[in-house]
């Protein structure tokens, strides 16, 4: 699904300048960045499926693995937006 939407953005980015991308609610515009940033987890999604699911995970192990999920959603959430809030030359 994500290498369809990486294919779909670039695509769209490469042939209607100014079409939204949807990306956390905001009007961002559909950019290579957003395709690319698709394709890139396509191939984690398809590392991760290749390389299988870990044999029986340790507290420490989850708690990571939620915590960096975690993480990794506030910063895609928020990227769009910091990507194209204009900037006061600083004074």
């Amino acid at each position: 699904m994500l290498a369809l939407y990486a294919a779909y953005g670039a695509r769209v980015a490469r042939t209607r300048r100014g079409v939204p991308c949807g990306c956390a609610g905001e009007r961002t515009p559909m950019t290579g960045w957003v395709a690319g940033r698709a394709a890139a987890f396509a191939a984690l999604a398809l590392a991760g499926a290749l390389w299988g699911l870990p044999g029986d995970p340790t507290r420490y192990e989850i708690v990571t693995i939620v915590a960096a999920g975690l993480g990794f959603a506030v910063i895609l959430w928020t990227l769009p937006l910091a990507m194209t809030e204009e900037r006061s030359p600083a004074v």
